[in-house]
């Protein structure tokens, strides 16, 4: 709804001079305001390396969490519960 951001720590296979080793990645996973669920980042070639190929792909799903009285209908977010607004707001 608002946007926002999430850091990720993953540990990764990296290639280098001797073979392989582990290394810490920070990767920042965006979601713009109004993105639609679920949203996807897409880190291209960010992920374990590997003998013969390119190292892989990492792909972020973000989605909604279910919440007890808001729900989405398209773009458009609903309240699902009464709302009272009392006596002084009918005169």
């Amino acid at each position: 709804f608002h946007g926002g951001f999430k850091k990720v720590i993953r540990q990764r296979r990296v290639r280098d001079f001797a073979g392989f080793m582990m290394q810490q990645r920070v990767f920042r996973v965006d979601v713009p305001r109004g993105a639609s669920a679920p949203h996807e980042c897409v880190f291209k070639r960010q992920g374990d390396h590997h003998e013969e190929t390119q190292p892989d792909t990492i792909v972020f799903k973000v989605s909604c969490k279910p919440h007890s009285d808001l729900d989405w209908k398209g773009n458009d977010l609903i309240f699902k519960n009464c709302l009272h607004l009392g006596e002084k707001s009918l005169q």
